[in-house]
């Protein structure tokens, strides 16, 4: 007895196909095993008793995921750019200043031929959003706690980022230039040798000068060490002390 089918014909049980009908055929049993990719709106799909094969091919764009799972075991290989997301983040991580465990510390004036320079603190004078000039007061109070990160000086204003020290470079061939304490890491070259507080020689470091200035109050600059500066009687050479706190 012949039964005919859509394509074909079976004749007493035995399959009589076209070669082309048996790759059709083959074709069609292989993908039975192709499966749609697991999403959230065909939970059915994430079974622990299915196996999901996924054939590669050459046509892998930014977009496009592979989903492979056997016996619970899901991997899944993303091409897109957050992928490198993670190595970011880890990146960052690293990079991200580490707090101090260093003591802090007060700056203190000492060593002025101007009496009235002598026993000062420095702390910050607000210019501007970030910005701050070094000046110095009398009550220890006021002072802003230093401490060391590494080379770099930081004020702590009791705020949620740092407060670095910084040496203004040499634009306009000053014989001294003035510090400041802004937002931010600062500059780097400072240390504590003894009870000395210093900036670096080889960037032109020469000594702490003090001026009367127009905050109404000492403010604190560097001479720099490349130029013979000529000191007016309104300012005093001195010495910053590390004068830590207990």
């Amino acid at each position: 007895m012949i039964f005919a089918t859509s394509a074909r014909q079976t004749v007493l049980g035995v399959d009589r196909c076209s070669p082309h009908e048996k790759r059709e055929k083959r074709k069609s049993e292989k993908s039975k095993e192709i499966i749609e990719e697991p999403t959230k709106n065909n939970p059915s799909s994430l079974s622990h008793s299915n196996t999901y094969f996924y054939p590669l091919t050459s046509d892998l764009t930014p977009n496009l995921k592979y989903y492979y799972h056997y016996n619970s075991l899901q991997l899944s290989i993303i091409y897109k750019m957050k992928f490198f997301a993670p190595l970011l983040l880890a990146a960052s991580a690293i990079a991200a200043p580490v707090a101090s465990t260093a003591k802090n510390f007060h700056l203190k004036s000492t060593g002025a031929t101007n009496p009235d320079h002598n026993n000062l603190y420095v702390y910050a004078y607000h210019t501007g959003a970030g910005l701050n000039d070094a000046v110095l007061t009398k009550d220890v109070e006021t002072a802003s706690p230093v401490y060391l990160n590494g080379t770099k000086a930081l004020f702590d204003l009791k705020s949620d980022f740092p407060w670095g020290v910084v040496a203004v470079g040499d634009t306009n061939y000053a014989s001294w230039e003035p510090i400041q304490i802004n937002a931010g890491q600062g500059t780097e070259g400072f240390s504590v040798k003894g009870n000395n507080f210093q900036w670096s020689e080889a960037s032109g470091f020469g000594g702490w000068l003090v001026c009367d200035w127009y905050h109404n109050a000492p403010q604190l600059f560097y001479l720099n060490r490349f130029y013979n500066a000529t000191i007016p009687s309104s300012c005093s050479k001195v010495q910053l002390k590390a004068e830590y706190i207990k």
